[in-house]
């Protein structure tokens, strides 16, 4: 059963409509973490140059391939799955989707 406060938080983020929360979810994994964190560590060892450097040679392409692949799945887990869940725990707690306008 959700909570009050739940369910207004379920609203809202139901309101963006799944394509927008897996957009902003592959964003996050895949851009920020997976792509975002070895160029900061890159920049943060050696600067520009590091980055540079990082992202040219073969650990670079293999790092972004896994970058994808990481943000693909992720995206799945907490965007798709996460929303199926929601859903049910709504429609548990006497909300509707037919009375809402469908999803």
């Amino acid at each position: 059963m959700l909570t009050e406060s739940q369910l207004a938080r379920w609203r809202r983020t139901r309101a963006k409509g799944l394509t927008r929360v897996v957009l902003e979810q592959w964003l996050v994994w895949t851009v920020g973490l997976g792509i975002g964190g070895p160029t900061l560590r890159a920049l943060l060892r050696g600067g520009w140059a590091g980055v540079r450097a990082y992202w040219t040679g073969g650990a670079g392409g293999v790092h972004l391939a896994l970058a994808l692949v990481f943000g693909a799945a992720m995206t799945y887990v907490f965007g798709v799955l996460s929303w199926k869940r929601m859903e049910r725990l709504y429609a548990e707690s006497g909300g509707s989707s037919a009375a809402r306008g469908g999803a």
